[in-house]
């Protein structure tokens, strides 16, 4: 049996229920047989994608997705909020910080 090469992904999620979501996709992919890699989520709940941007180290992390639930057009201070936030920590780490 061959080896499959492992991919990992960085994510921030807004909550639990994003993270076990990913969870379930991750273990989905992992069981297809021909699935051409093994994959791994690195999955941290933080609400605030600065605070994610600088835990991970930037050796590891070229991309991280960040997860969030837009609900409600009375939070779009927050939405935008956190837009902002992943701008900057784009900038400040030379990562891409991608809306998911």
């Amino acid at each position: 049996m061959n080896k499959k090469e492992i991919q990992v992904y960085y994510f921030s999620v807004e909550g639990e229920t994003e993270k076990w979501y990913l969870e379930w996709l991750q273990k989905t992919i992992n069981t297809y047989t021909n699935a051409k890699y093994h994959i791994r989520f690195n999955i941290k709940v933080e609400k605030n994608p600065k605070k994610r941007a600088k835990q991970l180290s930037i050796a590891n992390a070229k991309e991280i997705l960040h997860v969030f639930d837009f609900e409600d057009i009375n939070n779009e201070g927050s939405f935008k909020n956190t837009l902002n936030a992943m701008s900057e920590a784009s900038k400040a780490r030379k990562i891409d910080y991608k809306l998911g």
